[in-house]
């Protein structure tokens, strides 16, 4: 973790603050499944990709792309590819993306995350991270934090 980004120009009228925060997050694991993880989150924007998500199975490859660091805020370009061929666009079946279904973004993704909790209170069921799951990823963050002000590798 490192703080490289002094400051920060804020979308409401251009002006530049300072940017306090830790803005580059580096993680390399293995998971209980033995599968590798490795995760680079940064702050700011860029003029390449700015949000990148590859996974890389047995079976083949599924890459997300999009034009903001945060998938739930743009428009997510999806492929794929079986092991050996060339990536392929997989595309979001259009009744997704209309008006009916889901509002424009950044709403979209604020939408789907209530509409499927009132799913999880009327179904009764239980599709939707819940309080143990926040704690959950609360305790990882902080085990990454100590790994990094330690400079050691922690089990988790």
């Amino acid at each position: 973790m490192t703080h490289r980004r002094k400051e920060a120009v804020l979308l409401t009228d251009q002006s530049i603050v300072p940017q306090l925060t830790i803005d580059q997050v580096a993680i390399s694991g293995i998971l209980n499944n033995d599968a590798l993880v490795n995760v680079h989150y940064r702050g700011g924007m860029s003029a390449g990709i700015n949000f990148h998500w590859e996974i890389n199975g047995t079976k083949g490859d599924i890459v997300l792309t999009g034009d903001l660091g945060q998938m739930q805020l743009t428009p997510v370009k999806v492929q794929w590819a079986k092991t050996g061929d060339a990536l392929a666009d997989l595309n979001t079946p259009a009744a997704y993306l209309t008006e009916d279904y889901y509002p424009e973004q950044p709403l979209r993704g604020l939408y789907a995350a209530y509409k499927a909790v009132l799913s999880d209170i009327k179904n009764q069921s239980n599709d939707v991270p819940d309080f143990n799951d926040g704690v959950t990823v609360h305790q990882l963050l902080d085990r990454i934090h100590e790994s990094s002000l330690q400079n050691k590798r922690i089990n988790f």
